[in-house]
């Protein structure tokens, strides 16, 4: 029983990953054929969420972008690219996003695209 304390703070402390502040821009290209009037992302690491929009600005007439910092633990997020309420991508798998070594990861990608 008096080593009960020390194996807790054991337990503890070694299951607790180091978190880190990844820097990520997202952007979205869309076709000029298609007129969008509100482009967001939304993911799995907070401080996107699925449930709720995180709005993109926009660069010029076709592109998109955001600056997001992830405070986390993991080496990877997931996220989808939302056009005017419509997620891009239906009835396939997320985006995957692995985080640079450096903190700061650039993507871009088409709407709807690979």
């Amino acid at each position: 029983m008096k080593y009960l304390p020390i194996l807790l703070l054991f337990i503890t402390v070694s299951c607790v990953q180091p978190t880190a502040n990844q820097k990520v821009r997202y952007t979205v290209v869309v076709p000029k054929s298609m007129q969008v009037s509100q482009m967001s992302v939304r993911g799995s690491n907070q401080p996107l969420s699925w449930e709720q929009d995180t709005p993109l600005k926009k660069l010029n007439d076709s592109t998109f972008y955001t600056d997001v910092v992830h405070v986390t633990g993991y080496t990877y997020t997931e996220y989808k690219f939302v056009a005017d309420g419509q997620f891009e991508r239906q009835n396939q798998d997320n985006r995957k996003l692995t985080f640079e070594a450096d903190l700061s990861t650039t993507v871009q990608h088409k709407f709807n695209g690979k």
